[in-house]
């Protein structure tokens, strides 16, 4: 009997420690989304490929695009027009920015460090499709 008594214990105390965990590992999870909805990310589709997205009050002008050139430097982008509206991709992720019902994604070259540093190209999407290449003001 006691044998018995000692081997339910052990599963008791063995199910506990599972219920636990999956308290636990439940309210990291909640916590996580509830993070993301204060951030309002949201997945979209930008020429059906995967997207974040961040909506961004601001009025951003295609002429300003047409404008860069290859010594541009994603820093100051940034500085200029604010943070993208989210990376577009699936393991290489481009920033993007949002241009009324247009995207522009933006091709950088990663520094040693592994950050994005000069401008190499961009692509215009729709949500449907992709319309084409903005070509860099310094190239032909």
């Amino acid at each position: 009997m006691k044998k018995h008594l000692s081997f339910y214990i052990s599963i008791l105390f063995f199910l506990m420690i599972v219920a636990i965990g999956v308290f636990i590992n439940k309210n990291g999870r909640d916590r996580e989304l509830e993070e993301d909805k204060k951030m309002e990310i949201k997945s979209i589709m930008i020429g059906n490929i995967f997207a974040t997205y961040e909506n961004i009050d601001r009025e951003l002008k295609m002429e300003y695009f047409y404008e860069l050139n290859s010594n541009v430097t994603y820093q100051k982008v940034e500085g200029e027009i604010g943070k993208p509206n989210g990376g577009m991709g699936l393991g290489d992720v481009r920033p993007y920015y949002q241009v009324g019902d247009q995207y522009v994604v933006m091709y950088f070259l990663v520094n040693e460090e592994g950050e994005y540093d000069k401008l190499c190209g961009m692509d215009l999407y729709t949500e449907e499709k992709y319309i084409g290449e903005i070509p860099l003001k310094d190239q032909p």
